[in-house]
């Protein structure tokens, strides 16, 4: 179902997912590709999951303002597009999930790292800031959920 390996001198595995529940696959020929581990167990969640109505790999593009850019508009590619049922409500719920490191979603600290990795960090950290402002107004304006999910936990269905 799943292939992966280090690409391109990285040290975290990328791979592709061959759906198996294609029908509620939003994508291309069933194919979807992850870029983290992380990503790749929520594939094979979402493509499990009988609460899943439809779900997709990096298939919406938001706009967002970059700060580090000079304000220059930039097309934000969401991890993931989800449609489900919440069983408190039966109500269909649409969320756009990103998937990221917990240490990406605060403040970088200076600690003992370099001068030019803390400031990649800091760059970094608020471009991220933009891209999720932007994300939360675009999924304001549809009614859908836009969620982070870290290591720290992520409850699909909540």
């Amino acid at each position: 179902m799943a292939r992966g390996r280090p690409r391109g001198g990285k040290k975290y595995h990328q791979g592709t997912y061959h759906v198996v529940n294609t029908s509620k696959y939003v994508g291309k020929n069933g194919i979807a590709v992850w870029r983290s581990s992380w990503e790749h167990s929520a594939f094979m969640c979402l493509d499990k999951s009988q609460k899943v109505l439809k779900w997709g790999s990096e298939n919406v593009t938001i706009p967002y303002s970059d700060p580090t850019r000079g304000g220059s508009i930039h097309q934000y590619v969401m991890d993931l597009f989800i449609q489900y049922i919440d069983v408190r409500t039966d109500k269909t719920v649409t969320m756009l999930a990103e998937i990221k490191p917990y240490s990406q979603t605060i403040m970088p600290v200076k600690g003992r790292k370099s001068r030019q990795t803390y400031m990649y960090q800091i760059l970094d950290f608020a471009r991220n800031q933009a891209k999720w402002l932007a994300s939360k107004a675009y999924c304001e304006k549809k009614s859908w959920k836009f969620v982070i999910w870290t290591e720290k936990g992520s409850n699909l269905f909540s």
